[in-house]
């Protein structure tokens, strides 16, 4: 299955950013990327103090996500990157050795995964279809 995100490209970041109008953060371009591929991620609101550990931060951003975690990537699966030693950042795995994910920095723009490689902390599958 392909998925067309080039439009995402170049939308601005925003902090909780759930719209391409608008602008993404994270975890909004991941529930959009993730809604194109025909998967539902429930919203996260976060602040900095839910970021605390490892374990916890992930138990954060996947509760209630129906998700199996993965050895390795395969094409729309989340990335959990480990940002200031907890997996604070969201990524979507396009194949290919590419992500697209959003930044402060750069807004919404694809990277080469070799940047993350030793700050990936896990690769999920989402396993929850829309229905309808």
């Amino acid at each position: 299955m392909m998925i067309c995100v080039r439009d995402l490209v170049g939308c601005p970041y925003k902090v909780h950013g759930r719209n391409k109008s608008e602008g993404f953060d994270c975890y909004g371009l991941a529930m959009e990327v993730e809604s194109r591929a025909g998967k539902r991620i429930p919203d996260f609101v976060y602040n900095d103090t839910d970021l605390k550990s490892n374990e916890q931060t992930a138990e954060l951003l996947f509760e209630g996500i129906s998700a199996k975690k993965l050895n390795r990537p395969e094409p729309y699966c989340l990335i959990a990157i480990n940002i200031a030693e907890s997996p604070s950042h969201i990524a979507v795995y396009l194949g290919g050795g590419k992500i697209i994910h959003s930044t402060q920095s750069y807004g919404v723009h694809v990277s080469n995964i070799e940047r993350y490689s030793n700050r990936i902390y896990g690769y999920y599958r989402v396993l929850e279809h829309i229905e309808g």
